[in-house]
């Protein structure tokens, strides 16, 4: 037994323009994108802690020892990052550049990273006493120089794979609450 089936072509238009619109509001939407942002910068975090560059995923370039060396003295003076170690290379000394990461929503779809305020200078424990290393910099632009040599600020294959699921799942949700024949 065979039976003939007819789509009206406004119900079909009419589905068509409910999921656009769906789709629409999940790539527009505040709330996913600051789930994405924050998911972007708390690996790079966490990355760069662990001393590895992104995105290649390989550990950094090792320290001098006459850097080491400064790392132990400064240390002594200022305040350091609890991830902070004087011989390994993570970016992390007193935890001002790494902390500055932020992300900002600038409209469907699109997120900035951004290294906001200024990098203070370090505290260092000279023969004279307490002494200063180094100089304010705004911490965008300390990023783009030590990024040179330690390449920090990237998304990972693994990233991208989980940033997809927020979006899928979000897009799932959306889809559950569209009624396309209305």
């Amino acid at each position: 037994m065979a039976f003939k089936v007819k789509f009206d072509p406004n119900s079909i238009n009419s589905a068509e323009k409910k999921i656009k619109d769906g789709f629409k509001k999940v790539i527009e939407s505040k709330q996913m994108l600051n789930e994405v942002g924050t998911l972007i910068v708390k690996d790079i975090q966490f990355q760069t802690r662990r001393g590895y560059s992104i995105p290649q995923d390989r550990k950094f370039k090792p320290l001098t020892q006459k850097w080491i060396n400064k790392r132990s003295r400064i240390a002594q003076a200022d305040s350091v990052h609890e991830t902070f170690k004087s011989n390994r290379s993570n970016l992390t000394l007193t935890g001002q550049l790494l902390d500055s990461l932020k992300h900002r929503i600038l409209g469907a779809g699109k997120l900035l990273l951004e290294f906001t305020g200024v990098h203070r200078p370090y505290k260092i424990r000279t023969r004279k006493g307490i002494g200063k290393i180094g100089k304010q910099i705004p911490n965008e632009e300390l990023a783009k120089y030590v990024s040179q040599v330690r390449p920090f600020v990237g998304v990972r294959d693994k990233i991208k794979i989980r940033i997809k699921n927020v979006v899928v799942a979000y897009i799932r949700r959306s889809a559950k609450v569209l009624n396309f024949f209305e």
